[in-house]
Formats: C-alpha cells, sequence, structure tokens
C-alpha cells in the first residue's frame, strides 16, 4: 500500500515566484508614478496655502515678506518650510523698502522629481511655473 504524497512541486513553486516577480516587475513603476503625484499634490496645496498667508500679511502690512511664518503659513518657521516632500521657499521683491512681489517655490525634498516636474513656483498674481523637470507646466499643474 503506497501512501498519496501532498505538498507541491519544486516547478509549481518556481511557476508561482515567476509569475510574482512579472506582477511585481509590471506594478512597481505604476506604484513610483502614484507616489510621486501624491508628493507632488502636497506640494501644489502646500504652494496655495503659502500664497494665501502672504497675500493675508500683504493686506495687513502692505508688504510682502520671505519668512513664511511670519506670514501665518500654518506652524513652519524661517524662510524655508519643509512639507514632507517638498521644501518651501519664498523671494520676495522689493522697490525701494516695500516688498511688492514674490515667489514661491516647492523644491522636492528627500526624494527625486527631475524626470518629472522639478521645482513648482507661484507668484502674487498666481502665475505658475515648474523648473529642473522633463513634464510640462500642463502635466504638472
Amino acid at each position: 500500500m503506497r501512501r498519496k504524497e501532498t505538498g507541491f512541486s519544486l516547478i509549481e513553486l518556481m511557476i508561482v515566484v515567476a509569475v510574482i516577480g512579472l506582477l511585481t516587475l509590471i506594478a512597481w513603476p505604476s506604484y513610483q508614478d502614484y507616489v510621486k503625484k501624491g508628493k507632488r499634490a502636497e506640494g501644489k496645496s502646500a504652494l496655495a496655502q503659502a500664497a494665501q498667508a502672504m497675500e493675508r500679511y500683504f493686506t495687513n502690512n502692505n508688504t510682502y515678506t520671505v519668512d513664511l511664518a511670519e506670514a501665518g503659513f500654518r506652524a513652519y518657521s524661517g524662510e524655508s518650510a519643509a512639507t514632507s516632500g517638498y521644501t518651501l521657499t519664498a523671494i520676495a521683491g522689493a522697490t525701494t523698502t516695500i516688498a511688492t512681489s514674490f515667489i514661491l517655490t516647492a523644491e522636492p525634498s528627500n526624494w527625486d522629481d527631475t524626470t518629472g516636474c522639478g521645482n513648482l513656483t507661484i507668484n502674487q498674481s498666481g502665475t505658475r511655473g515648474v523648473s529642473g523637470g522633463a513634464y510640462t507646466l500642463a502635466q504638472c499643474w
């Protein structure tokens, strides 16, 4: 009397490993793009909030500032404010002693977006821009 053998053969296990490898190979680039788009959305949101804070500051003081904390942009301090994926910086353009314009820049931090949008920018008139990446303005904003 022979016992019936149970379990998987080596070939069956190798086929399963190969299928999982192929699925991972296909899914990984899509996952990376998804993460980049999510971080980019956070950067755009942070830029919009910072621009609103700058406009509120201008309304109260008749000038712009380079200090985002002074402008009331959340709990950030100094000239650079770090979000989870971007570092925000402000540049105020001055005519004599009054800053009448600003440019906010969101630069990718702790991840590489040079093949995507690169730096995102917005100014006092709401004009958006990108620099340092391969994508166009329409693809990024």
